[in-house]
C-alpha cells in the first residue's frame, strides 16, 4: 500500500498535517501489532529451548528491524530503541542470550501496553 503525501512546499507542515499523514501508518502499525507480538512470543519460546534456532532468530531480527524503523516515527521511541538493540545483538551473536531474552521480554511488555492503550 503506497501513501501519497502532499507535494513538498516551502511551508513547514504543522502538527495536525503530520498527524493526518501518519494516521494510515499508525493504523496499520496497530492492526498488525497483535500478530507481531504473537510471532515474537512464539520465536522467544522456541529460542528458550534452542538459542541458535535460525528461523526464530530471523523472525526476531526482522520484526525488531521493522519496529526500530517505524516505532520512533509514530512516537514510540522506547520501543524503537529496544527493538534496535535486540536487532543489533541478534545480528552480531546469531544466538539468543539471557540479556537479549530479557530485552525481548521488555519489548513485548511495551508492545502489549501500547496495544491495550489503543484497544
Amino acid at each position: 500500500m503506497r501513501h501519497h503525501f502532499p507535494a513538498a512546499s516551502s511551508k513547514t507542515p504543522n502538527r495536525a498535517d503530520l498527524d493526518a499523514m501518519l494516521a494510515p501508518i499508525r493504523q496499520r502499525f496497530f492492526s498488525n501489532l497483535e500478530v507481531r507480538i504473537l510471532r515474537l512470543e512464539t520465536a522467544a519460546v522456541e529460542l528458550q529451548s534452542n538459542p541458535e534456532a535460525a528461523d526464530a532468530l530471523e523472525i526476531v531480527q526482522r520484526d525488531c528491524h521493522k519496529l526500530a524503523g517505524v516505532a520512533p516515527t509514530l512516537g514510540f521511541s522506547n520501543i524503537g530503541a529496544l527493538a534496535l538493540d535486540i536487532e543489533t545483538e541478534v545480528k552480531i551473536g546469531r544466538r539468543m542470550t539471557p540479556p537479549i531474552a530479557e530485552a525481548l521480554e521488555h519489548l513485548l511488555t511495551e508492545l502489549e501496553r501500547e496495544l491495550e492503550t489503543q484497544g
